[in-house]
């Protein structure tokens, strides 16, 4: 009976075994050096942040506060309804059109269609 029970084991053990070992894998693969992305639509700098809109945005935006809003910059705050934008922290934002400090009047009259 001894004998049964202890073959009965080995022959469990070597199904367990069996089914663990590891199978190679086919894909190749390889090893890549230093990765550096560097964002062309936006540029910061110590005093300044910088977003540049793509032209499928620039296309589907109605006004300069919606253009805003489709950027989905997580540091702003944009309500499209009110036409208000702000910082995360309630602070107001300056926004220039071509370096020029832009009005209400300019953001709703502003000519994305380029």
């Amino acid at each position: 009976m001894k004998f049964i029970a202890a073959f009965l084991t080995l022959i469990f053990l070597g199904v367990g075994m069996a089914s663990a070992q590891e199978v190679q894998d086919t894909i190749k693969s390889q090893e890549l050096d230093d990765l550096v992305v560097e964002a062309q639509m936006q540029r910061t700098s110590a005093t300044a942040s910088t977003y540049i809109p793509l032209a499928k945005q620039k296309n589907s935006a109605t006004d300069a506060v919606s253009l805003l809003s489709q950027m989905a910059i997580p540091q702003l705050e944009v309500n499209p309804a009110s036409s208000t934008v702000k910082t995360i922290s309630g602070q107001a934002v300056a926004i220039f059109i071509d370096y020029v400090a832009a009005t209400s009047q300019d953001l709703s009259g502003c000519n994305l269609k380029m």
